[in-house]
């Protein structure tokens, strides 16, 4: 049977008008897909366009993976990389081996059998190889509160921007929280004193300590790891130790004649640090394991009023509420001042302190409210965020692993997330009416729960976005 020559060069397409011969060197199909403009390596039309020798498809004016507004599907380098939407706004991308989603991710449920994936960044969150022991522990937060947190993430951080836990009848005031990696921990400024334990996924009450005679008005709450610590209004001041399984009184220490308002406490990994608000300051050192005092440290002339302590690692700062303001840095081996900051003229009434692993961060009761960042290698100011018109009085500070927090305390109560990096606003969360008191801030890493001194006692936890809201 005689065959045909069918290669290339030999091909002719045949209509009723005319014969059409094809050079597949030269020539195309040009009159074949109506509209397009077909080149040698690329065909488009209107806002598509398919390159072959780029190996993409480009949507609207979308040009690269990330410049112009539309969808980029395609080659990049090495890599196959996909994004939609506007690279200056909200817009999802694959570059290979991240996926970047920015804007409200809104899903109604997340059902993973296997979450495999080498890091997870939202937000406040950064956690290295999930479900590993190597997730990072921030400042003030344990192993086991990430691992518990990021196992809570799918069926719960995506859905619930804020959820609250209010108090019984006289159950008032909150005044300080913390954190054991499951549960939160109120303490309540009540008359005697209790600490309320809180399901922070439920946001409901797990179990209540309540005080002897006399142990009212908590100030201060601590967690070691084990037990939880709770600082009462007493004279001499008073350290109660608590076991959080039972909500019992297990231990308790009481200070000299004259160690009265107690006023802060911190864990160093070792010991609890007691820090009175006296004229002359002091700070106390305490022995978890008997309750007794160790060492302690004693302010000299205008260092005093000390109204918080905060841990770098290394050493002790303490805030001391006078004009101008102070930060005294400790030893605590030694019990002896090292170095302190002095404010400048008008840096007064410094109320909290937070570290964010690097600076110090002093929260100002000011109209505006003020953050001063602060070196502690040298202990000089670094830089300084003054609120807008309207953000007044700067209560109380925290640092969730990426961003700083700081509550307003006014007749609506505000929260203002702020960039330490540039001390910058990012976005200010105002309550509802008769949301006003915060009194206190605490993170999980997910979550910030902000304690209200209200009647009944009330607790919000809340998502942050990068957006300014109300109520929600």
């Amino acid at each position: 049977m005689k065959t045909k020559d069918l290669t290339p060069d030999n091909i002719s397409i045949r209509s009723k008008r005319s014969k059409v011969y094809v050079d597949p060197d030269t020539e195309h199909f040009g009159d074949v897909l109506a509209g397009w403009a077909i080149g040698s390596d690329e065909m488009n039309k209107g806002s598509v366009k398919i390159q072959a020798t780029n190996e993409r498809i480009l949507l609207g004016d979308a040009t690269e993976p990330s410049t112009g507004i539309g969808i980029f599907m395609g080659k990049d380098g090495s890599d196959y990389e996909f994004r939609v939407g506007d690279p200056s706004g909200d817009y999802i991308h694959w570059d290979g081996s991240t996926l970047t989603i920015r804007g409200l991710l809104n899903a109604d449920d997340i059902t993973a059998g296997v979450l495999n994936v080498d890091r997870i960044e939202a937000g406040a969150i950064v956690a290295d190889k999930i479900g590993q022991e190597e997730i990072y522990e921030y400042h003030r937060h344990s192993v086991s509160a990430w691992k518990r947190l990021l196992a809570m993430w799918p069926y719960t951080a995506l859905k619930i921007l804020k959820s609250t836990w209010t108090g019984e009848a006289g159950e008032d005031y909150l005044t300080d929280l913390t954190f054991d990696g499951t549960y939160i921990y109120a303490g309540l400024a009540t008359s005697p004193a209790k600490v309320i334990k809180i399901d922070s996924e439920t946001m409901t009450t797990v179990a209540i300590w309540t005080g002897e005679v006399g142990e009212n008005f908590i100030w201060k709450l601590a967690f070691d790891g084990t037990y939880i610590y709770a600082g009462p209004e007493t004279d001499p001041a008073k350290v109660i130790k608590i076991n959080p399984e039972t909500m019992t009184t297990v231990d308790s220490w009481t200070g000299e004649v004259g160690e009265n308002s107690l006023r802060s406490l911190i864990f160093d990994g070792t010991y609890i640090y007691a820090g009175l608000y006296l004229e002359t300051g002091k700070v106390i050192k305490i022995d978890p394991s008997d309750m007794t005092t160790v060492d302690r440290w004693t302010g000299e002339a205008e260092e005093n009023w000390g109204q918080d302590l905060t841990f770098d690692g290394i050493y002790l700062y303490l805030v001391c509420d006078r004009d101008p303001g102070t930060v005294i840095k400790i030893n605590p081996s030694t019990m002896t001042t090292t170095d302190s900051w002095t404010g400048e003229v008008g840096e007064y009434a410094m109320k909290r302190l937070t570290f964010d692993g690097t600076y110090i961060y002093a929260v100002l009761y000011q109209n505006p409210a003020k953050v001063i960042k602060i070196d502690p290698s040298t202990m000089t100011t670094v830089s300084i965020w003054t609120g807008a018109v309207g953000e007044e009085y700067g209560f109380t500070i925290t640092f969730d692993g990426a961003y700083i927090y700081i509550t307003l305390d006014m007749t609506i109560g505000k929260v203002i997330k702020i960039n330490p990096s540039d001390m910058t606003t990012i976005s200010v969360w105002t309550g509802v009416s008769g949301e006003n008191g915060f009194s206190d801030l605490n993170t999980d890493g997910k979550f910030i729960y902000i304690g209200l001194s209200i009647s009944p006692a009330k607790l919000i936890r809340k998502i942050f976005r990068n957006i300014d809201e109300t109520g929600t």
